[in-house]
């Protein structure tokens, strides 16, 4: 759907909102051709989208904050859907309304003695915004990405009906819908909440440092580390020359730097700084009375949203880091980690060395994602769209 002539004036439909919603949530631009709308439940929101199918309207539900060409009649603002709904302690549940940052979502987590895992970076953008987008999570590999978290969520769909997925651990027939609503880009739904696993939050975290003679090598102490039981909360492998582009001081000029962060104060976990420094210096040197911590905020503020993501096997991660050009694996932050494999995110190349790493990944079988186009869907998506959208109620921004 889009503005056109044959549609109804948008004042005189909005008449109909107020009562919905309140004058006081119903805000006219200064301009006076589009309106801003500040639901407080998925109720609302389904109203809205009720409201608007009758009345021609589009809806702008933009997680990216971009919208497509013309735009939408109306924008929903989610300043009255970010509270922290539930803690549930026994099963490590939250239950978040949509609308709540990150930050302050893991702020109230961590009163509570939980945490996402979340490490920050784009912390002030919205839950709804890090599920639509599938964001990268650096503190997951321990964790998961906070999509991997979700156990159910409550959205409303373009007809403006709301669905609910059971909190359950898995379907036990049919499809599961938040494959539609997780990594789309919000274009087949509005999620108005979530509900997530979480964790007990970790006493304190210790930051270590080991040096190798390449990062293939690298790659290889992790893999050895994480194949001995020990769970790192963030990793990240930086080239020499990395380092000192960043003005890492006491950075070595050459080789490889396997950055992680273990956490302690949880049952099981206070002997495992030594238990990886012994597994991690039998193939490199640990790197002592140096600034870990700083590296680590340097590495971090300075690592792009826009990289390309990689998930492969470990046979496959270690020749990929031999294969390309220098100046994409300067920085290689390892977002998800397991004994069988991970997905890492490197940043910096240009298109042909972007397109070299994706070639060399779907040559081992593994995926990506170019994370600066994280929100495309594809054809046969956008045809799945139309048909759950066929009068365009919901703009999600460029597909």
């Amino acid at each position: 759907m889009s503005k056109n002539a044959s549609k109804p004036p948008l004042e005189a439909s909005v008449r109909d909102l107020n009562h919905i919603l309140g004058a006081e949530r119903v805000i006219p631009a200064d301009s006076g051709d589009t309106y801003t709308l500040y639901p407080r439940s998925t109720a609302d929101v389904a109203a809205i989208v009720k409201w608007a199918k009758r009345h021609q309207v589009v809806v702008g539900c933009c997680p990216r904050g971009a919208v497509t060409e013309g735009g939408p009649d109306v924008f929903l603002v989610w300043d009255g859907m970010n509270r922290l709904l539930e803690v549930d302690v026994y099963s490590n549940l939250v239950q978040a309304q949509a609308g709540i940052s990150l930050r302050q979502l893991e702020s109230e987590l961590n009163q509570a003695g939980y945490t996402t895992g979340y490490v920050p970076g784009g912390a002030d953008r919205t839950l709804a915004y890090h599920l639509a987008m599938r964001s990268v999570q650096y503190g997951g590999p321990q964790y998961g990405g906070l999509d991997q978290l979700v156990v159910s969520l409550e959205a409303v769909l373009p007809a403006g009906t709301v669905i609910r997925t059971p909190q359950a651990p898995r379907r036990a027939t049919g499809i599961d819908p938040r494959a539609l609503l997780l990594g789309t880009g919000g274009h087949f739904g509005i999620v108005c909440s979530a509900t997530m696993r979480v964790f007990p939050r970790f006493a304190q975290v210790q930051d270590l440092a080991f040096y190798y003679s390449s990062d293939s090598l690298a790659c290889e102490a992790l893999r050895l580390l994480l194949r001995h039981e020990i769970s790192p909360t963030r990793v990240a492998i930086v080239a020499g020359q990395r380092g000192t582009q960043l003005g890492l001081e006491g950075f070595p000029a050459r080789g490889a730097v396997l950055l992680l962060s273990i956490g302690l104060g949880v049952p099981g976990s206070d002997d495992q700084p030594r238990r990886a420094s012994k597994r991690l210096t039998d193939l490199g040197d640990a790197l002592t009375e140096v600034d870990v911590a700083g590296w680590w905020s340097a590495v971090l503020d300075q690592h792009p949203d826009d990289g390309l993501e990689l998930s492969l096997h470990w046979d496959g991660i270690e020749p990929l880091f031999g294969s390309l050009p220098s100046g994409l694996v300067d920085t290689a932050v390892v977002t998800h980690c397991g004994k069988h494999g991970a997905v890492i995110v490197l940043g910096g190349g240009d298109d042909g060395e972007r397109a070299a790493a994706v070639a060399a990944t779907e040559a081992q079988n593994g995926g990506w994602r170019d994370l600066r186009r994280a929100s495309v869907i594809s054809p046969r998506d956008q045809q799945l769209r139309a048909i759950l959208d066929t009068e365009g109620v919901i703009d999600a921004g460029e597909a």
